[in-house]
């Protein structure tokens, strides 16, 4: 069995591995870890410009407001921005970002942050 996470949040084919059931499904989980852990507030998510950025962000986003959550969609941003958001604006239960950061161009991924910090 593989691990679904690497050292740095969950990476793979954008298009076999990151389906639009896929993606929301994490989005779904991502929220239930919040709120088991009383995290409460909008969720804020980025993305980089990879051409399968918006599409997954479009289904995990679905997941997230599926378990009850808002989200703040912060556009076409850098990581260190969803860390720093999260630092910055008390009021938020988390935040995510969709990246393939420095892997091949048909691969993505998706970063996790809490706890004012990426998990």
């Amino acid at each position: 069995m593989t691990s679904l996470f690497g050292t740095s949040g969950i990476r793979g084919s954008a298009k076999e591995f990151f389906t639009n059931q896929f993606c929301f499904d994490i989005g779904r989980t991502f929220a239930k870890f919040l709120a088991k852990h009383k995290q409460k507030g909008k969720i804020a998510v980025g993305m980089d410009p990879r051409e399968s950025s918006p599409r997954i962000k479009r289904a995990f986003i679905l997941g997230l407001q599926e378990e009850g959550y808002k989200v703040s969609d912060q556009g076409i941003s850098p990581v260190p921005a969803m860390n720093y958001i999260l630092i910055a604006d008390h009021s938020l239960a988390g935040s995510a970002m969709i990246t393939g950061s420095h892997i091949q161009a048909d691969f993505n991924g998706i970063k996790f942050f809490a706890f004012r910090e990426e998990i």
